[in-house]
């Protein structure tokens, strides 16, 4: 089965101020500039619709733009934004402060009525992870957002392996969101200091009914980014579990612990080619009888090769923990659309020392 297969089948699956010295207006002022002068606020505000008046807001817009009112616009769009912040321990439903090993950005760009802030970067082995929180100036109830990236770095636009993340809406916030993605890049330097550069020119807005707003527009954040204390504070434990699930088998190579990530690093042994519509992960607990669950990450069709991380919300992995216990639990992925098939569980349970 090619890998291509492999991933249509995946995708079928169902899942779940300061001082301002600023003074001319910028495309997202006008537009809440605007909404101030139609003081019966409505929903989806159609500027065909603004007829006679509009020489009349353009006009204004020229007199506020030359004096301190225009500075207030700037304000009043920063004060929303621009207060906000929103974590990677946050979206990635991390229990310990992780704050000493991100770096924090907390840059806002606004263009075409859209304003950006990028909250905060991380860096590990072979992962780029970012944090960004969107708002969109129309005044409409979206529930979710997504945006086009590229990445440079020193200088040079780095391909990605693969990518995921969650996103969603800010507690409290009717057209704040957040979006947090782990890119895929091999051989990252987490030792020196990069020069970070990320271009988005595409952001789509959707609602709960399938419409989507599409804008295209030009955010650009440049900024310096370290992995170091985060590689500092990793330990790898290498490892040769061999687990025979039957059809196949499962090697596992390496386990990488720091405070944004618990990695396990496999690869399938598949020799008769019968590792097609499945996936696997690993549960158990650790020592001290808490929880311990490690889902699919990333999977690389071509070189049989699986990252699994710890799922946070199911795992209680404890710092004081001397080994885990785990049982390998494969599921089948379904070939025509529908649900991952039920974990069973495959092979003997295995132990790895944390101390080793």
């Amino acid at each position: 089965m090619s890998e291509k297969n492999i991933y249509d089948a995946l995708n079928d699956v169902d899942g779940s101020v300061e001082n301002f010295e600023r003074v001319d207006l910028t495309d997202m002022e006008k537009d809440r500039l605007k909404k101030d002068f139609n003081f019966k606020k409505k929903r989806g505000f159609n500027f065909k619709r603004f007829g006679a008046v509009a020489a009349a807001v353009a006009l204004a817009l020229v007199i506020f733009g030359q004096t301190g009112l225009g500075q207030f616009a700037y304000a009043k769009i920063e004060s929303t934004l621009g207060g906000l912040s929103y974590s990677i321990a946050k979206s990635l439903y991390l229990k310990k402060d992780v704050e000493p090993y991100v770096n924090v950005v907390n840059k806002l760009v606004e263009d075409k009525g859209v304003g950006i802030k990028l909250t905060e970067c991380a860096i590990d082995k072979d992962e780029f992870i970012l944090t960004f929180l969107f708002e969109s100036s129309d005044g409409e109830n979206y529930g979710h957002t997504d945006a086009d990236y590229s990445i440079k770095i020193n200088g040079i636009r780095v391909g990605y392996l693969g990518a995921s993340g969650s996103a969603g809406r800010v507690d409290g916030e009717e057209n704040i969101f957040f979006e947090t993605m782990s890119y895929d890049v091999k051989d990252i330097d987490t030792e020196e200091e990069l020069d970070v550069v990320i271009e988005m020119d595409k952001i789509e807005f959707d609602d709960e009914n399938g419409n989507i707003k599409t804008v295209k527009g030009d955010w650009v954040f440049e900024f310096n980014a370290s992995g170091k204390e985060l590689a500092l504070n990793t330990k790898v434990i290498k490892l040769d579990n061999l687990i025979d699930c039957g059809d196949f088998e499962i090697r596992l190579e390496e386990l990488r612990l720091n405070p944004v990530n618990k990695k396990l690093y496999a690869k399938v042994v598949d020799s008769a080619g019968k590792y097609e519509y499945q996936t696997f992960g690993f549960r158990g607990y650790d020592d001290l009888g808490n929880e311990v669950e490690f889902g699919m990450r990333r999977y690389d069709g071509k070189t049989k090769e699986a990252i699994l991380s710890i799922e946070e919300l199911h795992s209680n992995l404890s710092d004081e923990a001397k080994s885990i216990s785990l049982t390998t639990f494969v599921s089948e992925l379904p070939k025509g659309g529908g649900r991952i098939g039920e974990a069973v569980p495959m092979g003997e349970s295995f132990t790895i020392d944390l101390e080793k």
